[in-house]
């Protein structure tokens, strides 16, 4: 009887020791393909026997005609000890899963772009021995079938690019930061004309930016803020489209701040953000308009302590904003119908990252639970698969 008993241990160990062989301890996310695969980003087969959540007819109806692309940095560690390294990948939505070409020692921070034969994604080299030490600027862009990396300007000491916007394949413009190594940072804007990229425009030390929104005909839009010698507010930068940018700068106590800028034309253009108060550890959350004349703050709330991260839309009476507002303690999303903006009951437990808005009520949103759809009156899990930090995306004709 003993000897049966260790011949069955015995064969036990042999059957976990060949399960822990065919499928090995692997990351906790997926690792996308490597870049050098001429994958397209929108490399959809219609493959029907997945069966991730979310793939029923009304998610195939969801998603017609929608292709969807994000972004999201990882870093880990092979051995204790040893240095942590820093990957990222552009990953595109197809049949409830992300996936897509990597890059190493690398992060990014925006996506942005044409359409899907054009995609910019933006962020930071990470010098490969030290991630602590910051090693330039990082463009890596999908044209003519594959992705490339590319060249920016030498002539800045460029730390970091943080957002991306196209009109066309040879008007699309970067906004990042830079330093002169001192304590000083001053914001930067790159245009590249379907050649290469340039160095168009560069701030005064103590100046950022975090978001840009390019409009068309060489027209671009940007926001952040300044905290300067002249006092601390907010920015806005833009270009008229002959050449001339133009900064406007409105007071406001410290730590006040404008994180995003879309427009439904280049005289419907909206830009959000926060305020800090009196009090150091609250803000209020601001919206602005541009008609083409000036920057005028609107009255959109009587309970508008909180802070906005990010405005986008679809036209100019459908508008959504991502933000903390009021009493909420989670992420929110706003809609504009062209007339009030109403919550749209975001899930609190869902911790939102991002959103794209398609036109017809229609809008997808990153978030920790997976990738949600909103219909115009409520949201919907449709896959629960890792979803990415940053989200763009294309809708066919």
């Amino acid at each position: 009887m003993r000897n049966e008993v260790a011949i069955l241990v015995v064969l036990w160990c042999v059957v976990v020791f060949l399960g822990l062989a065919c499928h090995p301890p692997t990351k906790t996310n997926a690792e996308p393909a490597r870049a050098d695969d001429d994958t397209s980003p929108s490399d959809d087969d219609d493959d029907d026997d997945d069966s991730s959540p979310g793939d029923d007819d009304d998610d195939d109806s969801v998603m017609a005609g929608v292709t969807l692309y994000g972004i999201h940095s990882w870093e880990y560690q092979q051995e204790p000890h040893m240095p942590v390294f820093d990957y990222a990948a552009v990953l595109t939505y197809s049949n409830g899963a992300w996936a897509g070409p990597q890059w190493d020692n690398c992060q990014l921070y925006g996506i942005g772009g044409v359409d899907n034969t054009d995609i910019c994604a933006v962020g930071i080299h990470v010098d490969a021995a030290d991630d602590t030490l910051p090693s330039g600027a990082f463009v890596a862009r999908y044209s003519g079938g594959r992705w490339s990396i590319q060249t920016t300007p030498p002539d800045v000491v460029t730390i970091e690019l943080d957002s991306v916007s196209g009109a066309s394949p040879t008007d699309i413009y970067v906004i990042g930061w830079s330093s002169n190594m001192t304590e000083s940072i001053y914001y930067m804007i790159l245009h590249n004309d379907g050649t290469s990229w340039r160095l168009v425009k560069a701030g005064t030390d103590g100046t950022w930016l975090n978001s840009v929104w390019a409009a068309g005909d060489d027209q671009a839009f940007a926001v952040g803020g300044y905290s300067d010698a002249t006092g601390d507010g907010l920015l806005f930068v833009q270009n008229d489209g002959a050449g001339e940018w133009r900064e406007t700068r409105i007071a406001a106590p410290q730590n006040s701040n404008l994180a995003g800028v879309w427009g439904a034309s280049a005289t419907d253009v909206y830009a959000v953000g926060s305020r800090s108060t009196n009090n150091k550890n609250s803000s209020d959350a601001v919206i602005f308009h541009y008609d083409g004349r000036k920057w005028r703050e609107l009255n959109w709330s009587s309970a508008a302590n909180g802070w906005f991260l990010k405005v986008t839309g679809a036209s100019g009476s459908d508008i959504y904003l991502t933000g903390h507002v009021g009493n909420a303690n989670w992420l929110d999303v706003l809609r504009y119908d062209g007339n009030v903006w109403r919550s749209t009951a975001f899930p609190n437990e869902a911790n939102l990252k991002d959103i794209f808005v398609a036109p017809g009520n229609s809008v997808f949103a990153s978030a920790d639970v997976g990738l949600l759809h909103y219909d115009g009156a409520s949201w919907r899990i449709i896959s629960e698969a890792p979803s990415p930090e940053a989200l763009w995306g294309f809708v066919a004709n």
